[in-house]
């Protein structure tokens, strides 16, 4: 957790601040993989933070408890919106789904019950850590989906259509020039922290037909991944980002 954060006891908080739900598919098949969705929805003018927080915050974590041979991945995000307050910027989220595969093992029969811990930190004007069970069963079967709102589903970052074929290179000068063949706008955020300022502006430019972003690392000689991941917000989908970052000849 970086930055600084005025901590309050969830005592001091007259209602809960964030809500944790569990959804399941009812039904899936031995030896298969279906998607969970830890659904948090926060309280009016809360919010909790994405998986890199920024300048500030921390991520939830969830602490799986399985059946023998039951394995949970790593979970997909939805796209968050920046805030900057008080000169900290932070990615934020005030309602949205953790979507998660669980893998059931060949031998699995009969009913599996399925249960996580969700820790969290959820600010307003204070910030409260918190956490809560949720728990659910699955039957073995036949294959169902998960019955998850579209809302929290048209939250989740897309990939580029073809069309958009993004390109990472980069500069002489350090900086990142991101840049799309669309002409999509848009605001990157990137999923791995520290090395990209995020409270950097990201000045936009048009190089041989196609829009670029220019994004700021966070120190002049801090160095770079091998690769770009993160989200850029568009007009429309956000993007999922996951592409070789090139240097310049």
């Amino acid at each position: 957790m970086r930055g600084l954060l005025l901590l309050a006891s969830a005592a001091a908080v007259a209602a809960e601040p964030l809500r944790a739900d569990l959804v399941l598919p009812v039904t899936m098949l031995a030896g298969s993989t279906a998607t969970a969705a830890v659904v948090l929805t926060s309280a009016d003018g809360w919010h909790w933070y994405w998986t890199n927080p920024g300048e500030s915050g921390m991520p939830p974590r969830l602490t799986w408890d399985l059946p023998p041979g039951w394995t949970a991945g790593e979970p997909a995000w939805p796209a968050p919106r920046v805030l900057t307050e008080q000169g900290i910027t932070t990615y934020i989220i005030e309602r949205g789904a953790l979507l998660v595969p669980l893998t059931a093992p060949a031998t699995a029969a009969g009913t599996a019950a399925v249960g996580a811990t969700v820790a969290w930190l959820a600010c307003q004007e204070i910030c409260v850590p918190g956490r809560s069970r949720v728990d659910g069963t699955i039957t073995m079967g036949s294959a169902t989906a998960a019955p998850v709102l579209a809302v929290d589903l048209a939250r989740h970052p897309v990939a580029p259509w073809p069309e958009v074929t993004p390109r990472a290179v980069r500069q002489p000068d350090g900086t990142v020039a991101l840049s799309t063949a669309s002409g999509l706008p848009g605001r990157f955020i990137p999923a791995d922290e520290g090395w990209l300022a995020d409270g950097a502006a990201q000045p936009v430019d048009l190089r041989d037909g196609r829009r670029v972003v220019v994004l700021a690392p966070a120190a002049p000689d801090r160095p770079l991944a091998a690769r770009l991941r993160g989200v850029l917000l568009t007009g429309a989908d956000p993007l999922t980002i996951d592409i070789p970052l090139e240097t310049t000849p």
